[in-house]
Parts: C-alpha cells; sequence; structure tokens
C-alpha cells in the first residue's frame, strides 16, 4: 500500500500510482458517502474525487471465502467451548473465571468479540451470535478500493485493475530472489 508521503514522493519524481485502500480508508470513504456501498458489484466502477480516482468492486468468490472464514473461526471456537464445558463437568473444582478468560482470549484471538459473546450457565458457556452484528461484519466482505492519479483519459478502468493485479507477479519473482 503506498501512502500519501510515498504518492507525494512519485508524484515530484514524475511517477504515477495505482495502490489498494485499507478496510479502514474504504470505511472512510463510505461513510462520507462519496462511495456507495450498494455500488459494489462484481463489475468494476470508478469515480473520481478530487482529481484521484477510485476503482472499485466486490469480489463475489472473496466475500464467500470471507464468509467461510469467519464461519470456520466460529465453529473453532465453538469446539473449544465444548472441549472447556466437559473440562468443567468433569472437574467440579475448576474455575469458571479461568475458563471464561479462555474463552475471551479465543473470541479475541479469532476475531469473533465484535459478532459473538460467550453466557455461563451452571457452569457451562454456550455462544450467541449477534446476526445484526454478524451481518454489518460482513457487509465489506469481498470489498476492494484501488486508487490512482491517473484519468480515464490515461488509462481505462480495467487497465487499472489488470496492472495492479500484475503485481502479483512482481512478489513472485520477489519471491524466488530472497
Amino acid at each position: 500500500l503506498i501512502k500519501n508521503k510515498q504518492k507525494k514522493l512519485l508524484k515530484l519524481y514524475g511517477f504515477h500510482y495505482i495502490t489498494a485502500l485499507p478496510m479502514p480508508q474504504i470505511k472512510a470513504l463510505l461513510n462520507s458517502g462519496e462511495i456507495d456501498l450498494k455500488n459494489f458489484t462484481a463489475d468494476l466502477k470508478s469515480i473520481t474525487i478530487n482529481r484521484i480516482r477510485y476503482i472499485y468492486r466486490r469480489n463475489p468468490e472473496r466475500a464467500l471465502e470471507a464468509n467461510k472464514k469467519r464461519q470456520d473461526r466460529l465453529q473453532y471456537a465453538q469446539d473449544k467451548i465444548k472441549q472447556i464445558n466437559l473440562y468443567l463437568k468433569d472437574h467440579p473444582k475448576a474455575c469458571v473465571e479461568s475458563a471464561k478468560k479462555k474463552i475471551d482470549t479465543i473470541l479475541t484471538k479469532y476475531c469473533l468479540t465484535d459478532w459473538v459473546e460467550a453466557n455461563e450457565n451452571n457452569r457451562q458457556f454456550t455462544l450467541l451470535v449477534n446476526a445484526e452484528m454478524f451481518k454489518l461484519k460482513s457487509q465489506l466482505d469481498g470489498c476492494y478500493i484501488w486508487t490512482t492519479d491517473r484519468s480515464e483519459e490515461e488509462l481505462s478502468t480495467k487497465d487499472i485493475y489488470d496492472r495492479y493485479k500484475d503485481l502479483k507477479y512482481v512478489e513472485s519473482v520477489k519471491e524466488t530472489l530472497t
């Protein structure tokens, strides 16, 4: 990802850039209303704001992958909770507070705390999924925004996208050299 400082240096030396935005910047653009979440589709779209061009789309395959990973992390946490519940059942003197700390650590490690909560009842834990938060969390799955200082006249939206995707070849060569 190219930051603003590097963009200024590139411009100073007559170079151009194509870079991806990190999720916090994508959220900021959405929150500002300059780009609308409903406009993210599988088709590439482009908008220019203050001479910066934003190319964006939702990759449906990546969206499905992200959802599956989130579900896998939830399943892993549920499996761990079952183990903890069995331990608490088999060891009546085991500390429930320690078990709760382990569960909280698991939920944090697997990035579930925003939409999953652990509840305890009679020394047994269950996970409660906040469906609304889950939906909110998954809204941006597969959403990407790339930026460039090149206009539509200089490079088409498809060309910008293709040139960014070419970066994988640079990275693969870099890996073979190291």
